[in-house]
């Protein structure tokens, strides 16, 4: 999961700090591939992990998490665009996101899961 978001964040950076059209491509598949495998580890974590009686439940409550982060997202982005260019701004989250996943990475480093 953590690669995901990784692979997100980087590709945000590229994409921000790139300077010729071609190359947006390339960064928008990284940036999807990303995306794939959050979904994917996710959704295996999910089904593993959940009891079968609640997992209708546990999946509405994801998807509603989900929307909700994606419009604070939008307001967030919105808020900042007015302060910000875009190249700014996007080489900001995906700061944001390497930083964490790095910080989370160490943090997991030395837990086990029963």
């Amino acid at each position: 999961m953590l690669t995901g978001l990784f692979l997100r964040g980087a590709s945000l950076i590229w994409y921000a700090t790139m300077t010729r059209y071609a190359w947006a491509v390339p960064a928008a598949f990284l940036a999807g591939l990303g995306d794939d495998f959050l979904i994917v580890a996710l959704g295996s974590l999910v089904i593993e992990r959940t009891k079968p009686g609640i997992l209708g439940k546990v999946t509405a409550f994801l998807d509603t998490a989900n929307a909700l982060s994606t419009f604070l997202a939008l307001v967030a982005v919105s808020f900042l665009k007015t302060r910000l260019f875009p190249g700014p701004l996007l080489l900001l989250c995906g700061l944001a996101l390497c930083i964490v996943c790095i910080s989370t990475a160490f943090g997991l480093r030395g837990s086990r899961l029963s």
